[in-house]
């Protein structure tokens, strides 16, 4: 969990802001965590964990940066395979996976090992919904004297 919010958390902090983005965190979290409830009504184990929130996160990542690659390491055996993916696939596999492993659980939820899966789907999903709500308000610079863009102007939304 931590990795994948190292990786793909700074990115989405920087459009957001520190404080934009914890409160962004804790909301994804939070609504991760409800999907999970009305997904195991009947269940007895507590659930704790950031996964739910670090999947708001990939959604966020997925809204704002769908055009960037990704290196991936792709053990085989004992060697290492290092590949170039563009996010949006990664992601949308990821989400995907992720859906299926939640649906093949609700079948049996007995042989889901731990995992909440509906967790990780519901912070996803609420990542990507939400996550423009929490963009940083950035201050547009006027174009100079001659109609030239400033060289340090944000890019375009």
């Amino acid at each position: 969990n931590m990795w994948t919010l190292w990786i793909f958390g700074d990115n989405v902090e920087d459009e957001m802001g520190s404080v934009r983005f914890a409160i962004f965190y804790l909301l994804c979290g939070s609504i991760a965590g409800l999907a999970h409830l009305f997904t195991n009504p009947d269940s007895i184990v507590p659930s704790v964990g950031a996964s739910g929130a670090i999947a708001g996160v990939l959604g966020a990542y997925l809204i704002f940066f769908p055009t960037a690659r990704l290196i991936v390491l792709f053990p085989i055996f004992f060697f290492p395979f290092f590949f170039e993916v563009p996010a949006v696939l990664y992601l949308i596999l990821w989400f995907f996976i992720n859906l299926f492993s939640g649906t093949a659980a609700l079948a049996d939820p007995q042989q889901v090992g731990g995992i909440a899966w509906w967790a990780h789907v519901g912070g996803f999903v609420s990542g990507m919904l939400l996550c423009r709500l929490f963009l940083r308000r950035r201050r547009q610079l006027q174009p100079d004297e001659y109609g030239l863009e400033w060289a340090w102007e944000p890019r375009k939304r």
